[in-house]
Order: C-alpha cells, then sequence, then structure tokens
C-alpha cells in the first residue's frame, strides 16, 4: 500500500507511546516534525538517551533543564513540545533523560519522542558497543537512513565510524556506496536496529530528485527481497523531511 499522509498517521502512533530514532541523515529533523504534527492537541516531550543539541526557539514550546525543573512540569496540562534534558553541557547539548524518568513521563505526556543514538551530524553511521540505548517503554524503533550517500566514496567526513562501516560491508575506505551497503546496514544484527524494540520501521529520508527515485525502487526491491526472509521490518517510510513528502510500503510481518 503507497499513500500520502502525515507522519503521525503513516506511523500509527497511539497516546502515551514511546517511539525511539535511530540512524542518521534526518534523525534529529524527523523527532522537530513529528513533534510539530502533535504539539496542537497534546503535550509532547522531546529527549534523548544520549544528548542532543539544544533547540532552536521555534522547535519547542517548553525547554525544561534539570530533574527538578522535570518534576515540577511533569503534571502540567499545558500543550506543546517540552524539550528536556538532564543537565547542559558543552557545545550547547542536553544529556540523556533517565529510564525511571521515562516511566513516570509516560503517563503525563500524550507522545514520547527520544533520539537513542548519534551520528555526528553525518549522514551515515554504525553503532558501537553502547549504543543505540532503547528504553523498554518504547513501541516503535524508528530507523532513518538517508539516501544522499549513494553513489559518495566512504570517506569518515560523511561516515561515523568509518572502521566499523567498512568491516560491516567488507568494504575499502575510498570505494563507492552502493545500495546492498546499505541493505548491510539495513539488516545486520549489528546495525540499524539493534537493541531495538516494538514495531520497526524504517524511515528512507531525502529522496528529492529522479536519481534519488531510481535508488529509492531499486533499494525497495531489496528490502523486500531481505525482510521477506528475515521479517525485521513492519513498514517503510519514504520521501524528503525537507519538502515534507511522504510515502510508505506497508511489509510481511505486520
Amino acid at each position: 500500500m503507497v499513500n500520502k499522509m502525515r507522519l503521525s498517521k503513516i506511523l500509527g502512533i497511539k497516546k502515551h507511546s514511546l517511539v525511539s530514532i535511530v540512524g542518521s541523515g534526518g534523525k534529529t529533523t524527523f523527532m522537530y516534525t513529528l513533534g510539530k504534527e502533535l504539539r496542537r492537541d497534546n503535550r509532547v516531550l522531546l529527549s534523548t538517551t544520549t544528548n542532543i543539541f539544544c533547540p532552536k526557539s521555534e522547535e519547542a514550546d517548553f525547554l525544561v533543564i534539570g530533574k527538578e525543573k522535570f518534576k515540577n512540569i511533569i503534571n502540567q496540562k499545558s500543550k506543546g513540545i517540552y524539550v528536556y534534558g538532564g543537565s547542559k553541557i558543552e557545545n550547547e547539548k542536553l544529556t540523556a533523560i533517565s529510564q525511571k524518568e521515562i516511566e513516570d513521563a509516560v503517563k503525563s505526556f500524550d507522545y514520547i519522542i527520544l533520539e537513542a543514538d548519534g551520528s555526528k551530524c553525518k549522514p551515515l553511521k554504525v553503532w558501537n558497543n553502547n549504543e543505540p540505548v532503547i528504553y523498554d517503554e518504547t513501541e516503535i524503533t524508528l530507523g532513518v537512513m538517508s539516501l544522499e550517500v549513494i553513489g559518495k566514496k566512504i570517506d569518515d567526513r560523511i561516515i561515523h565510524r568509518i572502521e566499523e562501516f567498512t568491516k560491516l560491508i567488507k568494504g575499502l575506505e575510498g570505494d563507492t556506496i552502493i545500495t546492498d551497503h546499505l541493505i548491510k546496514v539495513i539488516f545486520s544484527q549489528e546495525g540499524l536496529f539493534k537493541n531495538s524494540r516494538g514495531k520497526k520501521i524504517l524511515y528512507l529520508n531525502k529522496v528529492e530528485s529522479e536519481k534519488d527515485s531510481e535508488n529509492l525502487e531499486l533499494l525497495l526491491e531489496k528490502i523486500k527481497e531481505n525482510n521477506a526472509e528475515i521479517k525485521l521490518l513492519d513498514k517503510v517510510i519514504y520521501g524528503s523531511l525537507k519538502n515534507k513528502n511522504y510515502n510508505y510500503i506497508d511489509l510481511f510481518n505486520n
């Protein structure tokens, strides 16, 4: 099935649910885009299980820093986006919300959306032993991947943890990134959905040109083939966060 809808509708998120977002190439933008869709009639909590940058003024209605302040707002009724950080550290970053705070927040917020790993602002990454950090309450794990990397050279300027990446794909620095490499990142046990909980949904970002559409078509066929055997993914969303244009395909294990 293919359709154009709001992200919140495509995800099918329910009240008091938690979405954990992993990956690179649009992860933070996805979080804030989803938050903005939900903010009008809901209390939406955005935070991280690792570190995130402080929001811009237009991205949040309330910025909450520190556990005591969080306790004070946990039962407020005001609608909008709440961005929480346990503390503020260097480079204008906020630290993680704790598992205990999430347990308290699930009942008080209509939706909770968490970034569950970091990518150093690079469009492609591989994970270390300590990430992603996915909390127990997660009902949807959303993996973000950008099509902009296809056709580019394997280089540490665009890949976070390049040594782990070349090992995963059995390639070399300087090789050209192809769709088969992305398939390995998606479906590997140490890849995009490592430690995932709940429904697994893939979002393919930056489908913005005719070439992107060609790469997308090839990648989707390979995703269907692999998913038919492994049965990892529930759904694939694809489109452009920049253009707010989204479609999706339901897969085999719904």
